[in-house]
């Protein structure tokens, strides 16, 4: 009999079951069927058994960029060594070995202008940049997994060089960001920022926050590029905020670059878990059965993490009721007695 639209069968007399077609791991990993056992008696009896296929992985499929077409972006001569052009991704329907990518440049990098982390596919300059010696590369990047035999795809990545005035400072990195915890006094420090010209080290560089939404909530010493914290911080009103930098240089608001600054605000443990309800009333019949559920208690706590991951127990320990510190279900642990306990006063506790 054929089975599981024909990729196996089996022999109606020897039972011995055979392959007809190829199977596919990536749409069937597994394959389920069930084999009847009849006789020939009358009325014939059956019996039934579940016969299941594991199929195994094979490297078929080559590794698929995110991108249909070539990668295209620009940025500028000034960037400094180790700064991100862009990122390429590809992704491999394998498993294993055979799903693993790898990255390389291929081709067009005969300068050593760039460089590719083969793990993410990160793209990074690794020399300087200069628009007057060229305008823009052609690099073939190439996505390789590790099964055998490995298998690729290249996709092109065109980079444009973008023309500056070479006087402009420029800052250290991309993007800063600083962590402070939410107890943090004012006019601590946060971070320092920095900026060069590339071009005239004599040129004086002053550091400004630009006005915008958190503007007020950081100062910067304009000289030294250092950032405080301005103002108190509460993680459980506003977990971060973001602000943006200026390099000035002489003094000449014509020439000035600006850089992003992330601060994350990080949680003290300062709020205290609070139920949901001040008093839970619950009433039970008194032939309610020991190791059945009372009612459930459910608190909530504002801090973020283990600061806010609320556990249950009783002020006073109880023999006739319990309760699971992670749900907050409460049952009954022993019989009732009205007549000898006509109602329990539990206190709970959250924590």
């Amino acid at each position: 009999t054929d089975l599981n639209g024909n990729l196996v069968s089996v022999n109606e007399s020897s039972g011995e079951v055979t392959v007809n077609g190829l199977f596919d791991f990536e749409s069937a990993p597994t394959i389920n069927i069930s084999v009847v056992a009849r006789d020939r008696g009358q009325p014939s009896r059956e019996d039934v058994a579940s016969l299941q296929i594991v199929v195994e992985d094979e490297n078929d499929l080559s590794p698929v960029f995110d991108r249909r077409i070539e990668y295209d972006v620009s940025i500028s001569e000034a960037v400094l060594v180790g700064s991100r052009a862009l990122q390429v991704s590809a992704s491999d329907g394998d498993t294993g070995l055979g799903g693993e990518v790898r990255y390389e440049i291929v081709f067009g990098n005969g300068g050593e202008e760039f460089r590719i982390d083969s793990l993410s596919g990160l793209i990074s300059t690794a020399k300087s940049l200069d628009y007057e010696t060229r305008q823009f590369l052609s690099l073939g990047v190439q996505a390789r997994d590790l099964g055998s035999p490995a298998l690729s795809s290249v996709r092109l990545v065109t980079i444009h060089l973008i023309n500056v005035n070479d006087v402009l400072p420029i800052f250290e990195l991309a993007s800063y960001a600083a962590s402070v915890q939410e107890s943090t006094s004012v006019n601590a420090t946060l971070v320092r920022v920095q900026a060069n010209d590339p071009d005239n080290l004599n040129n004086t560089i002053t550091y400004h926050i630009a006005r915008g939404p958190s503007s007020g909530n950081v100062t910067i010493d304009s000289t030294t590029g250092v950032v405080y914290l301005a103002v108190p911080v509460d993680r459980e009103v506003v977990s971060t905020f973001k602000v943006e930098i200026l390099a000035i240089e002489n003094g000449n608001f014509s020439l000035f670059s600006t850089v992003a600054l992330t601060i994350n605000i990080l949680d003290d443990n300062d709020k205290s878990p609070k139920f949901s309800s001040d008093i839970y009333y619950v009433t039970l019949p008194e032939d309610q059965s020991p190791g059945s559920t009372v009612t459930t208690v459910s608190a909530f706590d504002d801090d973020d993490g283990a600061n806010g991951d609320v556990r249950y127990s009783f002020d006073n320990p109880s023999s006739t009721f319990d309760v699971n510190p992670i749900t907050g279900l409460i049952r009954l642990l022993l019989p009732l007695d009205r007549e000898r306990t006509p109602g329990y006063n539990l206190d709970r506790k959250s924590g």
